[in-house]
């Protein structure tokens, strides 16, 4: 979970609680993730960008270790080779970096980007 590896502070400079639902539903529509759901809500997605870049992916706190994530990376490792795509790419929080390593991935640059005046470090 994200909040062992970030501070309170952080979690909501990156997911505020004012956030716009019709901007995040529009964004979410316009990447056109894969939906995992469970008794008809939605508890992880994830997306694979025509140039390779996995710009979501979410598993919902209240679901761990069921195996969502794992399916999710395998779909789109699947769909990734069927698109002739030789590199994928994320910007991947700490929390989920061994998970990514666990596929394949390797950091490339660690980075601190400011969201809304506070600094939250990823690969």
């Amino acid at each position: 979970m994200a909040s062992h590896d970030y501070s309170l502070e952080q979690i909501e400079a990156w997911a505020p609680p004012d956030l716009d639902p019709a901007l995040w539903e529009r964004r979410i529509r316009d990447i056109n993730p894969y939906v995992v759901e469970l008794d008809g809500c939605v508890v992880a997605y994830a997306d694979l960008q025509a140039n390779g870049y996995i710009d979501h992916f979410f598993v919902s706190g209240a679901h761990p270790g069921r195996g969502l994530g794992s399916m999710l990376m395998t779909h789109i490792l699947k769909e990734a080779q069927s698109l002739d795509l030789l590199e994928l790419t994320s910007d991947v929080s700490r929390t989920a970096q061994g998970f990514y390593e666990r596929f394949g991935f390797r950091v490339v640059e660690q980075r601190t980007p400011v969201r809304r005046g506070v600094a939250i470090p990823n690969a």
